[in-house]
């Protein structure tokens, strides 16, 4: 987004535009970890897409595919409803597994669509409403 991105030695900064270059973060910081077993959690692919919809195709089945075939795992989000529908389709076709989640008035619905260990399923965890915080007025006298 165009944001600095902080100095720290378990960032490398990628450019949302720029698959290339989330790609030589991805693989810059899997050499700093040294290890497989690592779950690269991708959120979201909705900027890439819309920035470059046709490369992200590639980018899955180059990077992140290859990044999970090498003993990790990857979980990558993506906005439903950003794009085409066949596309979303493609994506959804060559992933491992899928969750989707909707949000409504009191409650979140995890439904588990296509799990290499899971059957279908649809949880929902309630959600309570943020409690209003208090505010001091300067203007009052405590």
């Amino acid at each position: 987004m165009g944001a600095a991105t902080p100095e720290r030695s378990d960032t490398v900064g990628a450019n949302c535009e720029d698959l290339n270059s989330i790609s030589m973060a991805i693989v810059k910081l899997q050499e700093r970890l040294g290890r497989p077993d690592v779950l690269l959690a991708f959120d979201s692919l909705t900027s890439p897409y819309l920035f470059n919809e046709k490369e992200v195709f590639r980018f899955i089945r180059l990077s992140l595919a290859k990044f999970a075939s090498e003993g990790n795992s990857v979980l990558a989000l993506m906005d439903e409803g950003c794009g085409k529908e066949e596309d979303l389709g493609a994506m959804m076709s060559v992933a491992d597994g899928i969750l989707r989640m909707e949000i409504k008035e009191r409650s979140r619905t995890l439904n588990v669509v296509k799990h290499p260990k899971l059957e279908a399923a649809e949880i929902e965890v309630p959600t309570e409403p943020k409690q209003p915080q208090a505010t001091i007025s300067p203007f009052s006298n405590k």
